[in-house]
C-alpha cells in the first residue's frame, strides 16, 4: 500500500520539502525526533507532507520505503484511502525509536437527499438536503452552488428525476430521486338534465395539451375555458384533450337529458286594494323566452314581481319554445277588498252597494265522509267583519241571501251541493291552544323588530282562555314558552332579544314539528301558526327526532287534527310548497311582501279564530283533492266566488313542488331521487376544508341514516365564498368535498354510495358578501340523500 502511495505521489524537490519541513520542524520547536504531517483530513486526490527531523540517527526509514531518508526533511504523498504512515529512527546506541501519523482521505457524501414522492401540478414541494466533505452543492439542472445543508421550493408540471451532486476539489458525488407530479385536471357541467330552452356551461382545466376540444365538431379550444351550450334534445357531450405529441384523451363524457318546456306555477294575490301592492311569482321549466303582458319581456324562469294594477287586471304569463307558446293566466281584482280584520260591524249597518267580499279560511274533515265544514269570514273594504248574515234561530230571516252556491270540483267534475250555515259567535266560540312557531335565521335581520312587537301585539290581544306557546327556530330549536294563558307569565318566557343566540341557517320543517309538539296532548281544537321568510335547508340535523321533509311535516299535522296557518313574508320562501301545505293541513297562507302587514296578520289571527261562519255540507267521496267553490253576492248586485282546496287519503306527495329540478343541486342517481332539499352540514373557515368538531354531530346523523337504509347514497356538494379566482374557489370547493367525502369512507360507508360535486362560488347562497356572516355561509358543504 505504502509503495502505491508513494509511487504516486513522487518525491518532490529537496529545495521545497525542506522550505515546509524546516516550518513544521520549527512550530514543534525542534523536539527530537519529529514526525508530522500538514493535514490530518484530506480529500481524495489531495497531497499531504510528511516531515521529520532528527539530531542523530544512523538511519531513517518510511515505512514501506526501501530508501533512508536523510535526517530532516519532507515528503510528498497523493493517498486514495486512510492510512497510517510510521516512521522509524535508528539510534547511534542501536535504540529505534517509532512514530505513525494516521491521515484519514474522504470523499464528498450526501447524508440525505429528500424528495417528495408525489405532488400536483399546482403547488409547491421542497426538496431538503444535507451534504459533508463537500465544497458546495449543484441541483442539477435547478441551481448551482448551493450550501451544503438547505432547502428549495420549487413547482413541476411534469414527473420530475432530480439529481444532487457533492462538489469537492476534487470528487463529486450524485443522487437522484424522482417526484411523480399528478396534473390537477377537472371538468365539470352545471346540469345534465335540463330544459328545452335552457343553456349549460360546461368548464374544464387541462394540462399539458395543445388544445381541447367538444365533440360533436372538433374545434380547438383553450386549456382553462368554459362554454355555453343549449342543446335542442338530448345529445351526449365529450370533452377530449389534444395531448402533445399528437395523442388525444377523453376527459368525460356527458349524456344530457332535454325535457319539454312547462310552467309550474303563476300566481299572486286574488285581491287586492286599490293604490296597494301585490306580488306575482311564477316558475317556469324551460324556454326561450319568458314575458308577461304589459310587465316585461325576457323575465327570469323563476321570480317575483310588484304590481300595483289600478283595475282588475288578467296577467298572462308567456313561454316561447320554438314555435310553440305556452300561456298561464293570473287574475288580480282590485277594490277595496280584505283587508286584514280589525274590528266588528252589522249588516245592518252596511250601506247599499257597500262591497263585501268573502274568504274561506279553513275547512274541518273530522266528519267525512258525512261532513265538511267550511270557515269563512265576510269583510267590508275597512277591515270589519260583517256579522249578522246567518239566522239566529229558525224562522229567522236576512236581508239578503249573502252565500248563493257550492260546488266541489273532484276528479275534473263539478258537483252541485247543498249546504246550510250558521254564525259562531265570540261568545259562543271553544277555547284554543295555539302553537307559534318563529323563523329566527339570519336573514330575518331586517325584519325580526316587527316580528317581535307583532308577537306581543298578539299576545295582548288573545281571547281569555286561549292558551299560547312560543318555538322559536335557526338551524336550532327551542319552545321558548310552554302553553300559557296569562300574558305576563308568557312575557316571563319569551324575551324580546331580536336575533340574539340565533341567526343561522332554516330548519323549517323540524321547526314546525317542534311546535306540533306542544299540542299532542291538548284536547282542545289546535293551531299551529307557521312564520318564516325562507327555504328549508338545516331539518335534517334532527333526523330521528322531527319532520324532515314537507311530507312528514303535513302527515304529521294532519294525524294530529291541528290546523296549520303560514304566514309567507318576503320572496325567499317557497310560496308554491307553503300554498299547497297550509291546504293540506285545513289551513291558510298569509303571503305578505311589506314587515307593517306582519303586525296587521297576528292582529287578525285571534278575531278569526273565533268569530266566523260555519258552512256544512256533504262532501263528494274519494281519496285525492277536493275544491270547493262558494259563490256568493258581494252587495253590489254582482256575483263572485273564492275556493278552497282540501285532501282526503294518506297518498300526500309534495315532492314535485318541494324540488325545483331546474335548480344547479338537483339530479337522479342511479334511478334514486332526493330525499329533500340541499341540507348545509358544515360551515368552514376561510380557504379551509377542515371539518370542525361542532359539525360532526350533523355528519352522524347522515352516516346513521346511511347505516339504517343501504340502499341510500349520497351527493356531496361543497361551495366556495367570493374571495379569490374562480380556480382557486373551484379548489377549495374541491378538497372540502373530498374532507367530508373521506370522513364516511373512515366510517365504513361504500364508495359507489358516495358522491361529490364541487361549484366554487357558482352558486351561492348570498351574492354579496357586505357582511362576515354571508360570506361564512357560503363556505359550506351540502348533502342530499337520495332513495
Amino acid at each position: 500500500m505504502y509503495a502505491m502511495i508513494y509511487r504516486l505521489a513522487g518525491i518532490l524537490f529537496m529545495t521545497l520539502i525542506l522550505s515546509g519541513g524546516h516550518q513544521l520542524i520549527a512550530q514543534s520547536k525542534k523536539k527530537d525526533p519529529v514526525f508530522d504531517i500538514s493535514s490530518r483530513i484530506i480529500e481524495k486526490g489531495d497531497s499531504v507532507v510528511l516531515s521529520w527531523y532528527i539530531k542523530k540517527a544512523d538511519s531513517v526509514k518510511l515505512e514501506g520505503m526501501d530508501e533512508k531518508l536523510p535526517s530532516q526533511g519532507s515528503y510528498a504523498v497523493f493517498p486514495d484511502t486512510t492510512v497510517i504512515f510510521e516512521i522509524k529512527f535508528w539510534l547511534r546506541n542501536g535504540k529505534v525509536i517509532s512514530k505513525k501519523r494516521k491521515v484519514n482521505v474522504v470523499l464528498p457524501v450526501i447524508e440525505y437527499f429528500r424528495v417528495p414522492e408525489i405532488a400536483t401540478d399546482e403547488e409547491e414541494f421542497e426538496i431538503k438536503w444535507r451534504v459533508g466533505n463537500a465544497s458546495f452543492v449543484k441541483l442539477i439542472n435547478v441551481a448551482d452552488s448551493l450550501g451544503l445543508t438547505g432547502s428549495i421550493k420549487l413547482q413541476r408540471d411534469t414527473t420530475t428525476r432530480f439529481v444532487l451532486m457533492a462538489v469537492g476539489k476534487h470528487n463529486r458525488v450524485l443522487k437522484s430521486a424522482t417526484t411523480e407530479i399528478q396534473l390537477l385536471e377537472n371538468a365539470w357541467i352545471s346540469k345534465k338534465v335540463l330544459y328545452r330552452g335552457d343553456t349549460l356551461r360546461i368548464g374544464w382545466k387541462i394540462k399539458q395539451s395543445t388544445g381541447v376540444f367538444l365533440e360533436p365538431g372538433i374545434i380547438l379550444l383553450p386549456l382553462n375555458g368554459t362554454k355555453t351550450l343549449k342543446p335542442p334534445g338530448d345529445t351526449v357531450i365529450t370533452l377530449c384533450a389534444q395531448r402533445r405529441y399528437g395523442k388525444v384523451d377523453t376527459i368525460v363524457t356527458y349524456h344530457i337529458i332535454v325535457k319539454e318546456p312547462g310552467i309550474n306555477y303563476f300566481w299572486g294575490e286574488n285581491s287586492i286594494l286599490r293604490g296597494d301592492r301585490s306580488m306575482l311569482t311564477w316558475s317556469v321549466n324551460g324556454g326561450e323566452r319568458v314575458s308577461i303582458t304589459g310587465l316585461g319581456d325576457d323575465l327570469p324562469r323563476k321570480g317575483a314581481l310588484e304590481v300595483s294594477p289600478g283595475k282588475t287586471t288578467t296577467y298572462v304569463l308567456q313561454v316561447t319554445d320554438g314555435d310553440k307558446l305556452l300561456t298561464r293566466e293570473w287574475k288580480i281584482r282590485v277594490y277595496p277588498y280584505r283587508k286584514y280584520i280589525s274590528s266588528t260591524r252589522r249588516i245592518e249597518d252596511v250601506l247599499p252597494g257597500e262591497r263585501l267580499e268573502t274568504d274561506i279560511l279553513s275547512v274541518d274533515r273530522s266528519k267525512y265522509p258525512d261532513e265538511i265544514l267550511l270557515r269563512v269570514v265576510v269583510v267590508d273594504t275597512s277591515g270589519n267583519y260583517i256579522s249578522g248574515l246567518a239566522p239566529e234561530s229558525p224562522g229567522d230571516t236576512i236581508p239578503f241571501r249573502y252565500f248563493t252556491g257550492l260546488n266541489e270540483i273532484f276528479d275534473n267534475k263539478h258537483y252541485p251541493v247543498k249546504f246550510d250555515f250558521t254564525e259562531i259567535q265570540e261568545s259562543a266560540s271553544t277555547p284554543y291552544d295555539i302553537s307559534v312557531v318563529l323563523d329566527y335565521s339570519g336573514s330575518m335581520v331586517g325584519t325580526i323588530g316587527y316580528l317581535e312587537e307583532s308577537i306581543k301585539q298578539f299576545v295582548l290581544r288573545k281571547y281569555l282562555n286561549d292558551r299560547i306557546s312560543i318555538t322559536k327556530f335557526d338551524d336550532k330549536i327551542n319552545t321558548i314558552v310552554p302553553l300559557l294563558t296569562n300574558p305576563e307569565e308568557i312575557f316571563n318566557y319569551f324575551s324580546f332579544t331580536r336575533l340574539a343566540g340565533y341567526g343561522g341557517k332554516t330548519a323549517l320543517y323540524a321547526g314546525a314539528d317542534k311546535g306540533l309538539e306542544v299540542l299532542d296532548s291538548s284536547k282542545r281544537n289546535k293551531v299551529l301558526i307557521l312564520f318564516t321568510d325562507g327555504n328549508e335547508n338545516s331539518s335534517f340535523q334532527f333526523f330521528g327526532q322531527y319532520a324532515i321533509t314537507a311530507n312528514q311535516l303535513a302527515t304529521r299535522i294532519r294525524e294530529s287534527d291541528t290546523r296549520l296557518f303560514i304566514i309567507s313574508y318576503g320572496a325567499g320562501t317557497n310560496s308554491e310548497l307553503l300554498f299547497k301545505l297550509a291546504s293540506l293541513c285545513d289551513g291558510k297562507t298569509y303571503f305578505i311582501s311589506s314587515p307593517e302587514y306582519i303586525t296587521s296578520v297576528f292582529d287578525e289571527m285571534p278575531r278569526v279564530l273565533h268569530q266566523y261562519y260555519e258552512i256544512r255540507y256533504k262532501p263528494v267521496q274519494g281519496e285525492g283533492n277536493h275544491r270547493t267553490v262558494l259563490s256568493y253576492d258581494n252587495h253590489t248586485s254582482r256575483h263572485s266566488s273564492v275556493f278552497f282546496d282540501y285532501f282526503i287519503g294518506e297518498n300526500i306527495d309534495l315532492s314535485d313542488i318541494e324540488f325545483d329540478t331546474t335548480n344547479y343541486w338537483y339530479r337522479t342517481i342511479n334511478g334514486k331521487h332526493p330525499v329533500s332539499p340541499p341540507q348545509v352540514a358544515v360551515n368552514f373557515v376561510f380557504n379551509e376544508e377542515l371539518i370542525r368538531s361542532e359539525y360532526l354531530l350533523n355528519l352522524e346523523k347522515y352516516l346513521k341514516y346511511l347505516n339504517a337504509y343501504p340502499e341510500t347514497e349520497i351527493d356531496i356538494l361543497a361551495h366556495a365564498d367570493h374571495v379569490g379566482t374562480e380556480n382557486q374557489c373551484l379548489l377549495v370547493s374541491q378538497r372540502r368535498a373530498f374532507a367530508v367525502r373521506n370522513y364516511f369512507l373512515s366510517k365504513g360507508i361504500e364508495e359507489d354510495r358516495i358522491h361529490t360535486r364541487w361549484f366554487g362560488k357558482m352558486h351561492p347562497v348570498w351574492s354579496g358578501e357586505e357582511e362576515s356572516w354571508k360570506a361564512a355561509e357560503n363556505r359550506r358543504v351540502e348533502l342530499i340523500l337520495y332513495e
